[in-house]
């Protein structure tokens, strides 16, 4: 935007969509590791990948936006703000439905379950979800860094994955790992 540093302005020609990588790598895991999906049953790695490809496309066509207008303004932030809250609410609960999640939050440590209304569980789901793929949008304005910071998130996903033996969530995992070293 022209109200960030002056030193950031000479960004102004880069290349924009370079999302589409991402999601084409993620793309390559899914279909490498759709096979061990199917035998396991366990369709949370092509939910993952298909909310990742939701708020893709909504970043896509806030770049296209920015093209075809021929200015550095898309989607209004109200109109980023209720699709995005749109794919949450919808990825929430297609996982309640399919029995992945349910209302109960473990607080570790002290060995605590406790049981949430699905009224407050949804809007808290849908506010850690949108909050984190904004708090990686607002960072991504310097390269490198929405990279620096989400690198070592897609570690301990990968991680997670391994110990509870959820393969496709680590493939998809590292594969947003690979690419995001590849973009460095």
């Amino acid at each position: 935007l022209e109200d960030g540093p002056t030193w950031h302005m000479n960004k102004q020609y880069t290349p924009t969509m370079g999302g589409i990588m991402f999601i084409a790598g993620l793309v390559g895991a899914l279909c490498a590791c759709l096979p061990a999906i199917w035998a396991a049953a366990d369709l949370r790695p092509v939910l993952i990948f298909a909310l990742s490809l939701i708020f893709g496309l909504i970043g896509m066509v806030d770049d296209y936006t920015k093209i075809k207008k021929k200015q550095n303004q898309g989607l209004t932030p109200l109109q980023k703000l209720l699709l995005q809250i749109a794919a949450a609410a919808l990825f929430v609960t297609v996982l309640r439905s399919m029995g992945y999640i349910t209302g109960h939050v473990y607080i570790p440590f002290v060995n605590v379950l406790w049981q949430v209304s699905w009224f407050l569980y949804l809007p808290c789901a849908i506010f850690v979800i949108v909050g984190a793929v904004n708090a990686v949008n607002l960072t991504d304005g310097i390269d490198g860094l929405a990279t620096g910071v989400t690198m070592p998130v897609m570690v301990f996903f990968v991680a997670a994955a391994l110990i509870w033996s959820r393969f496709g969530v680590g493939v998809l995992s590292a594969a947003a790992f690979g690419g995001l070293c590849a973009f460095l």
